[in-house]
C-alpha cells in the first residue's frame, strides 16, 4: 500500500512501499564517510559498497515492516526514514532473530554493526510522549549545497504538525547535531559513546507543542 503527501516544497513523497533499491543508495551514499557509519562498517572493509547496501536496505525493510515510513525526493536524491508512533514494536525473540541475521548478512562488521543497533535500541529514551522517531536523514553528496536539506528539514517539520506528535532522532556527528538543532530540537540525555574509541551519537528531540 502506498499513501503520497507533499510538502509546500513539493519535497516529500511519502510511501511504504517504496523503491528499496534507490533508497539504499542514498543511504549508502549520504552515510559512507559518517563518523559512526566508517567505525561500524570501517573505510578499509572489503566489499565496503556491497556491505553498506546490505545494511541499509535491511535495516529500512525491517523498518517498513514494523509500519515505519520512506519520504524521498522524486529522484531519491533525498531520503527520510521514520518510525511513527503508531508502529509495531517487535519482540525480543523478533529483535534478536533480526540481529542475528544482519550480523552474519555483514561478514567481518557483524559485531560491530550489532553493537550499534543494540545501543540505539537500548538507549531509545522510554519516558516520551507518543513521536516520531527519525531513523536517517539523507541527502545525496552532489546535491547537499542544492537547498534539499532546507526542504528535508521543512518536509519534516509538516509531517511532524500534520500528525500532532513530537521528534526524535539521533545525531551522528556534532555537525549533523547542529543542523538537527536548527530545526528546533534539543539535546536530550547523555551522548550515546560507542566503545572501543568510537565516536558519539547525540539524543535530540523536539515536543509537539514547539513545531
Amino acid at each position: 500500500m502506498t499513501s503520497s503527501g507533499k510538502s509546500h516544497d513539493s519535497f516529500i513523497s511519502v510511501s511504504r512501499n517504496p523503491d528499496i533499491e534507490a533508497a539504499t543508495a542514498t543511504l549508502s551514499s549520504a552515510f559512507s564517510t559518517d563518523p559512526v557509519t566508517c567505525w561500524a562498517i570501517p573505510p578499509d572493509t572489503q566489499e565496503r559498497g556491497r556491505i553498506l547496501d546490505t545494511f541499509f536496505a535491511m535495516t529500512t525493510q525491517r523498518l517498513l515492516t514494523q509500519g515505519g515510513i520512506v519520504a524521498h525526493t522524486p529522484g531519491y536524491q533525498g531520503v527520510i526514514t521514520w518510525l511513527p508512533a503508531t508502529c509495531s514494536l517487535p519482540s525480543e525473540d523478533e529483535s534478536a532473530a533480526f540481529l542475528d541475521l544482519l550480523q552474519d548478512s555483514v561478514g567481518p562488521c557483524g559485531p560491530r554493526v550489532r553493537i550499534l543497533m543494540e545501543e540505539l535500541d537500548r538507549r531509545h529514551p522510554q519516558d516520551l510522549p507518543p513521536h516520531f522517531y527519525v531513523v536517517c536523514a539523507a541527502i545525496t553528496p552532489a546535491m547537499q549545497k542544492s537547498g534539499l536539506v532546507k526542504r528535508a528539514e521543512a518536509g519534516i517539520r509538516e509531517r511532524l504538525r500534520a500528525e500532532g506528535t513530537g521528534g526524535y532522532t539521533e545525531a551522528s556527528s556534532p555537525s549533523s547535531m547542529l543542523l538537527w538543532q536548527y530545526m528546533g530540537m534539543k539535546r536530550i540525555g547523555d551522548e550515546i559513546r560507542l566503545p572501543d574509541g568510537g565516536p558519539s551519537l547525540y539524543p535530540l528531540y523536539m515536543d509537539a507543542s514547539d513545531i
